[in-house]
């Protein structure tokens, strides 16, 4: 499962994406409110 990580504080989404990744799931992290939006809108997330 892919999922879409939206967090605008980097250490929080580095260890978010890491723990994530030792559970087997394969994340995206974005930056911000915007950047998450673009990124539903092509699709690349379940």
């Amino acid at each position: 499962m892919r999922l879409l990580l939206a967090e605008d504080e980097k250490a929080l989404s580095k260890a978010l994406v890491s723990i994530l990744e030792r559970n087997n799931y394969s994340v995206d992290a974005v930056d911000n409110g915007q950047a998450a939006l673009d990124y539903l809108e092509a699709d690349n997330c379940d």
